[in-house]
């Protein structure tokens, strides 16, 4: 399985791709609560094809071992 480190300019269009683009934010702390929800999804549960459909942190922040 291969692990491929994503640049900044590649995670921002994934942001904007699939949270910024539908939504509006009518403050700052809204902004902020939901930006950290979708950031935690995208760690937690949405699959990534880097990681074989897996994501990268399941169950929030729990390692899984890669086995060769």
């Amino acid at each position: 399985m291969s692990r491929r480190r994503h640049t900044p300019e590649q995670i921002i269009g994934k942001l904007r791709d699939e949270f910024l683009n539908g939504e509006i934010f009518y403050t700052l702390p809204e902004a902020v609560v939901l930006v950290e929800q979708w950031r935690r999804l995208y760690n937690t549960v949405r699959p990534h094809s880097a990681w074989g459909g897996l994501p990268p942190h399941p169950g929030g922040g729990q390692t899984i071992a890669l086995v060769p």
